[in-house]
């Protein structure tokens, strides 16, 4: 599945859901079109919110978010999904690292600069009375070329980063104490089998 596949089926899933609250027995629109006194209390405001992008070089992207929260604002939920890529195909002068004549010059176009990266966030919140809870949670991952520097390029080279953060906070009502655990891990890959990415040829 493709990048842009994955994009579009994220962003369709997430309008799913935000549409399946909405119409549902405790949503807005199921309480007004059929009210139910025992649900009440149940009932919650929803937001969506989807965005899409474009610019040069074929930069385009895309972000959609949803938000849930109960009547009293006791308890509220929030998800958010994004997705971005660009080719940085961009033209450029190619010097050859003879800086004191132009006869060597060339016009080249940036080659393996090509970038991709989605990821999602969630966040769970909810107020007990005593003390309230909040659970958050996220991903992010980058694929992309190394281009290598001027005059060392390395068109096939590609790198790749993946992080996860998790954090779980608690505070009392008037949040004179507050307790947070969050951990993270971060991964760094560059794949380059024919070792192009040295700094300069032996």
């Amino acid at each position: 599945m493709t990048l842009r596949q994955t994009i579009l089926l994220v962003i369709g899933l997430t309008l799913l859901a935000a549409a399946l609250l909405a119409l549902g027995p405790h949503g807005p629109v199921g309480q007004a079109i059929s009210p139910n006194p025992r649900s009440a209390a149940f009932n919650a405001s929803l937001l969506a919110e989807v965005r899409l992008f474009t610019g040069s070089f074929g930069d385009w992207g895309g972000r959609a978010s949803t938000s849930v929260s109960s009547r009293s604002g006791s308890r509220r939920a929030l998800w958010l999904v994004h997705g971005r890529r660009a080719d940085n195909d961009y033209a450029y002068l190619d010097h050859n690292q003879t800086f004191q004549t132009s006869v060597d010059d060339t016009m080249r176009r940036r080659a393996n600069a090509q970038c991709a990266e989605y990821g999602w966030y969630g966040l769970g919140e909810l107020d007990g009375g005593l003390a309230t809870v909040r659970l958050s949670g996220g991903f992010y991952r980058q694929d992309g070329g190394r281009p290598g520097p001027l005059g060392f390029p390395s068109p096939h080279a590609a790198i790749r980063r993946e992080r996860w953060d998790l954090r779980l906070g608690a505070a009392d009502p008037q949040r004179r104490a507050t307790l947070d655990v969050a951990v993270s891990r971060r991964r760094d890959w560059l794949h380059d089998d024919d070792a192009e990415g040295r700094i300069a040829p032996t």
